[in-house]
């Protein structure tokens, strides 16, 4: 299978994307139990999606560059520094 290298500025993109979807997931999951309890099921499946958007981050940092992203700063990938 070819596929393209991801640049730095992809694998950056990438970094705050799930940094976004994971605070985002927080709060889901704590308004979650806030409104249902935190023992509804609901409650239950905003728990599951932010351990799966972990493991997706787990699963990417294994997989290679990803887990390099603190030796590369975003503002230094774009050339902002």
């Amino acid at each position: 299978m070819n596929r393209a290298v991801a640049t730095p500025e992809q694998l950056c993109e990438l970094t705050q994307s799930l940094d976004r979807l994971d605070l985002e997931c927080q709060s889901i999951r704590n308004l979650t139990a806030t409104v249902y309890g935190g023992e509804d099921e609901r409650s239950s499946r905003a728990e599951e999606l932010c351990n799966q958007l972990q493991r997706l981050r787990w699963a990417l940092e294994r997989g290679g560059r990803l887990a390099q992203r603190e030796e590369w700063q975003c503002g230094i990938a774009r050339g902002s520094r």
